[in-house]
């Protein structure tokens, strides 16, 4: 059985890893700064500390999917998802199932044929056992599976923050021994250079849960926002924040208890964050007025993290007084 398994899983492996490739989604450059102008490791061996009831679903849960077989964290480029990779590794010793990494960090728009060959392999690797899978991907309605055998989650970061990080962390990529200040950039007349290609998803933490769909490519677009919340409520039992670790974890390992069951065992259940310190050492603060202008250009997103933050301390309140109740 196990030898069965574990050739289905090296094909799938093998399918993410080189075939995915294949297929991109690519946005025109020299763009305008303005966003109106933007067209727009196996785990079979380590028995469970403690196993989570099957079959019981907490009245906190709006979700159905409380034991999925898959789980699927499309993560968000600069959101932490060095800690939360690293967790969900140290996790599928502790509780018995498997964790597959995808490597491909540029694709993140897969055509239909793709994402067909995609979730087939998710279905058949499912038959043989539960297994969470990580990848830079834009949220899509996953067919071919049984309600509640799917479930999203998601980690994404206070919007300025992550736009000043992202800035740094191209910058150090790009080959030059002396890096530019953001401040000194954004002073530009043409502050498009501020950017790197590919504006929208390089910025927006609202298109990875937005979806495919034309206007989900166009960044600051008020429908794309109301198109994410939507897609947050009806498919993600959880997305977290970066700034809050604990409270993530603790709705997590409620929600999502076959997977998150025992994360206080763990170094990255702690609360602590894996740190990517390359470019920190580049990074130079910025003025009150450059933050003031970000938060305008970024409103948008920054609306989508409070909806986000109030959705995840209701879920973390009702969590709490469901145990008081027990008691």
């Amino acid at each position: 059985m196990y030898k069965k398994a574990f050739a289905v899983v090296t094909v799938f492996l093998i399918f993410i890893l080189r075939r995915s490739t294949l297929s991109g989604y690519h946005h025109n450059e020299g763009r305008s700064f303005h966003p109106k102008n933007v067209v727009q490791q196996n785990a079979t061996t380590t028995k469970r500390l403690n196993s989570p009831a099957e079959g019981t679903a907490p009245k906190f849960v709006a979700s159905n999917a409380l034991h999925p077989r898959v789980l699927v964290y499309n993560r968000v480029p600069k959101c932490g998802s060095s800690t939360m990779i690293g967790t969900l590794l140290e996790l599928s010793k502790l509780n018995g199932f498997t964790h597959l990494h995808s490597s491909n960090y540029n694709n993140i728009w897969m055509n239909r044929t793709m994402l067909e060959y995609m979730t087939t392999g998710w279905l058949e690797v499912s038959k043989s056992m539960r297994f969470s899978f990580d990848r830079h991907l834009l949220f899509f309605e996953v067919q071919r599976f049984k309600e509640g055998e799917v479930a999203w989650m998601n980690l994404i970061r206070e919007p300025v923050e992550r736009f000043v990080s992202k800035y740094y962390y191209t910058q150090q990529y790009q080959g030059t021994t002396k890096v530019r200040s953001l401040e000194d950039c954004l002073g530009d007349a043409d502050r498009s250079q501020c950017l790197p290609d590919n504006i929208n998803i390089v910025l927006s933490q609202i298109t990875y849960f937005c979806g495919r769909e034309p206007l989900c490519m166009v960044f600051g677009d008020k429908w794309g926002l109301q198109k994410a919340k939507a897609n947050v409520e009806a498919f993600f039992s959880v997305v977290g924040i970066l700034e809050d670790l604990p409270t993530t974890f603790q709705v997590l390992q409620n929600v999502l208890p076959d997977f998150f069951t025992n994360y206080e065992f763990t170094f990255h259940g702690t609360g602590r964050i894996v740190e990517n310190r390359r470019s920190e050492k580049f990074r130079q603060p910025i003025s009150n007025a450059t933050k003031m202008f970000l938060k305008d250009y970024l409103r948008e997103e920054i609306e989508f993290y409070e909806y986000i933050k109030r959705r995840l301390y209701v879920q973390a309140k009702m969590i709490t007084s469901a145990a008081d109740d027990a008691y």
